[in-house]
């Protein structure tokens, strides 16, 4: 099984490093999606026609890209996303974030403003004070559930059914706050051992907030101090760890920090879960976080094949212009994030998190 997963920790510095214009043969096809690009009188911009189609003679879409990341208040970073949706190789098929409210109007909905065209929005409750806010947005078209446990006392969770060629596939995104108490952390395990339970495929993915396990051994770190804040930290992290171990489930980013800020120790607090004997997912890859976030943006690519809706669907919509600029401006960002990331001097990692921050400020002054 440990081959199941390739983590392509340097896809990053290579995609998108060509910023020449591509030949006009743009003849690509995600099922959904097909691209037409008019190259006439771009003046340093392309215009890009989305033809949203389904062929409904086919109800089986090959593969699934899911995009995870903590935003840390998507109001402010929704252009970007956008942005990183178009720029994407391959339409994204579900984008899970986490932390998507301002830290100072928990309770003010942004459903609305958040909407992005070509997918349907869940949501954990943003009215709900108290928690820092989850959406998921799955491509329209793809076979999907909302899936809620009544009697569940954790709350900062999305648990969606997808149906694929096969099997049902469930993806739970999760967050728990560093604040947890064990009684939150023992409703989170009790969560996974229900979604466990049920049959077809598993993916948790989420920040789960345990710097403090050494993934390599699936075991505890041992600490001389603990912090005001984590004094239930050390029985939280014991009882997730045996939940994995007791539940078969296997934790895939093992040696690359998904955050990370200035000089500061970096740490894996975003994971990706599956059972240990499931090895539908084909690769791991990391971009550079969104806006002044400092988690990795996580993209797992899956071999399953979902379903697509039969119900008919056909609309045309004149995109916002991408800019060549934007392109250029995200890819300098992660190849400087990766670079930053990789850097094991403190003085070089202060230096190359300074050039990062430049990169990553010029990209959010250019699409807000």
């Amino acid at each position: 099984m440990a081959n199941d997963v390739s983590i392509n920790v340097s896809t990053i510095s290579k995609r998108n490093v060509n910023y020449n214009i591509p030949t006009p043969d743009r003849s690509v096809c995600h099922i959904k999606y097909k691209s037409y690009v008019n190259y006439n009188n771009y003046n340093g911009k392309i215009q890009t026609l989305n033809e949203c189609t389904t062929n409904r003679n086919s109800t089986i879409q090959q593969n699934m890209l899911c995009i995870y990341s903590n935003v840390d208040c998507l109001p402010n970073k929704i252009q970007e996303l956008k942005s990183l949706i178009e720029l994407s190789e391959k339409v994204p098929d579900i984008i899970a974030l986490t932390e998507v409210k301002n830290k100072r109007k928990r309770n003010f909905d942004y459903t609305d403003k958040l909407k992005i065209d070509g997918y349907r929005l869940f949501h954990n409750d943003l009215l709900r004070e108290g928690n820092r806010g989850i959406i998921v947005y799955v491509k329209q078209g793809l076979r999907c559930k909302r899936k809620l446990f009544l009697y569940s006392s954790f709350m900062e969770y999305i648990l969606l059914e997808i149906e694929t060629d096969h099997k049902v596939m469930h993806i739970a995104t999760i967050y728990r706050s560093p604040n947890s108490s064990f009684e939150n952390s023992l409703n989170m395990c009790s969560l996974i051992d229900h979604i466990c339970t049920k049959p077809g495929y598993k993916l948790f993915l989420g920040d789960f907030n345990f710097p403090k396990i050494d993934w390599n051994h699936m075991e505890s770190k041992k600490t001389s101090r603990t912090r005001k804040n984590e004094v239930h930290e050390p029985g939280s992290r014991t009882k997730f760890i045996d939940t994995l171990q007791k539940n078969k489930l296997k934790q895939h980013i093992i040696n690359f920090p998904t955050r990370a800020r200035g000089n500061a120790t970096p740490h894996i607090l975003d994971l990706i879960i599956t059972k240990s004997n499931e090895s539908f997912i084909e690769k791991i890859e990391f971009d550079a976080p969104l806006g002044k976030s400092d988690h990795s943006i996580i993209r797992v690519s899956c071999k399953v094949n979902p379903k697509i809706s039969t119900e008919k669907e056909s609309r045309t919509k004149l995109l916002d212009v991408v800019d060549l600029k934007v392109k250029n401006l995200i890819s300098e960002k992660n190849r400087l994030w990766m670079e930053y990331i990789k850097t094991e001097d403190k003085y070089k990692k202060f230096k190359k998190f300074n050039e990062y921050k430049t990169a990553r400020d010029a990209v959010c002054k250019e699409i807000n």
